[in-house]
């Protein structure tokens, strides 16, 4: 008898007790839910060099294994706090793995923030002055929590804000919670002309400019100045700064000038630009 079957059957016998499966640890407390920080996890195990990460949706976390008599322990104690919510416990030795699915919870709550969203971020009452306002809470580790008298998670109501123009924070100490009321457009257009001797030119001035509450009306707001001789139309613009805009129109003798000034639809009385040598 050759024995080459033989040394083949001890090769397998040999390979077979190399693979001999890792004998899997037991979780000596089980738990669905995980307070971090919290307590160590004890395991028995009878054999096994065990790694432990914590895999949460946002990101892994990895955990202290330590050996201990008849087995080993996990540590969470090292994690100060968390984003909540379903994880796996995930343990590993060689081939073999293991997965635990729980839920994690931090052990107590930080310092709530307020978060206020408005939509649209700016407003004209030209249009609308109505602004969806819409608000939560998150703590120091991103999760969100229950704001207000009521356990709700989000709130949203409409609101109707003042036709006050200027910059508001829906939350006073926050610049990125900002919110703009524009000026709306004026009502009135008045205008007022004296002639200039040194420079021999009308100057004219529009302004100042309000919306119909009283808000000075935007900075760079352009308005149209027309005036005419009777035979030749002119045109010049200029830029509202404070509520004014200006213009100087040459007095060409003896020519004598109608002149109106508008902003879109709103048009000014027509007054005479003439001086006396």
């Amino acid at each position: 008898m050759k024995p080459y079957p033989i040394l083949l059957i001890l090769l397998v016998m040999l390979a077979a007790c190399q693979n001999k499966p890792v004998e899997r640890p037991v979780w000596l407390n089980p738990s669905a839910t995980l307070v971090v920080p919290g307590k160590a996890l004890p395991f028995s195990s009878k054999q096994g060099v065990w790694q432990a990460t914590l895999l949460s949706f946002a990101q892994p976390l990895p955990l202290v294994v330590q050996a201990r008599e008849g087995g080993f322990t996990v540590n969470l104690t090292s994690a100060v706090g968390i984003i909540e919510g379903p994880a796996q416990l995930y343990l590993s030795s060689k081939d073999e793995h293991i997965v635990y699915a729980v839920n994690l919870r931090n052990k107590a709550q930080s310092v709530v923030t307020a978060i206020d969203y408005r939509s649209p971020k700016t407003v004209n009452p030209d249009s609308s002055l109505a602004q969806q306002r819409t608000r939560h809470g998150i703590d120091l580790y991103r999760n969100l929590c229950p704001i207000g008298q009521k356990p709700l998670y989000f709130q949203e109501d409409e609101l109707t804000l003042s036709p006050r123009a200027g910059t508001f924070r829906a939350i006073p100490d926050k610049e990125i919670s900002s919110f703009y009321v524009q000026p709306g457009s004026c009502t009135q257009l008045p205008i007022q002309a004296t002639y200039q001797p040194k420079t021999n030119s009308y100057r004219v001035l529009a302004g100042p400019l309000t919306d119909r509450y009283n808000n000075t009306v935007a900075d760079g707001t352009q308005v149209e100045f027309v005036y005419t001789d009777g035979v030749y139309t002119h045109t010049m613009e200029a830029a509202l700064l404070h509520g004014v805009a200006m213009v100087n129109i040459p007095a060409d003798s003896p020519a004598r000038y109608r002149l109106s000034a508008s902003i879109h639809t709103t048009v000014s009385r027509t007054i005479d630009l003439v001086h006396h040598r």
